[in-house]
């Protein structure tokens, strides 16, 4: 259910609607003042910047978390194709080997039978 959330980022106050849990939301706004104050701390940006340079960072994460998945995707189409490449093999194995058995079986009995004729 959408719901409307409010919560504060260094002393502003914004309103979003969401399906996400409240609580997640606004921990999510606590962690963000939280690296927002500490860039302004440490480099002596304004909030705004600070702000700026973080939405860049995040960014540049997730740019190197999708090549990541991408690649992952590419590995496990692999995986699935010699997978499958396995299974037809081992599928045509099966086949052979029962078509030797069942021959087998046939020369057993034809050997069967010749021994039988041969005592008469």
């Amino acid at each position: 259910m959408i719901q409307t959330i409010r919560f504060k980022i260094c002393g502003e106050e914004y309103v979003i609607k969401s399906e996400e849990n409240p609580a997640y939301i606004i921990a999510l706004a606590r962690r963000l003042e939280v690296k927002i104050n500490e860039i302004v701390d440490k480099y002596r940006l304004s909030q705004h910047k600070s702000a700026i340079m973080i939405g860049h960072a995040l960014l540049a994460d997730l740019d190197m978390a999708n090549k990541d998945i991408d690649n992952l995707r590419k590995q496990i189409k692999g995986y699935v194709h010699e997978a499958g490449k396995a299974k037809n093999e081992r599928d045509d194995a099966v086949r052979e080997l029962d078509s030797v058995k069942a021959e087998l079986e046939m020369l057993k009995q034809s050997q069967e039978l010749r021994s039988f004729a041969d005592t008469l």
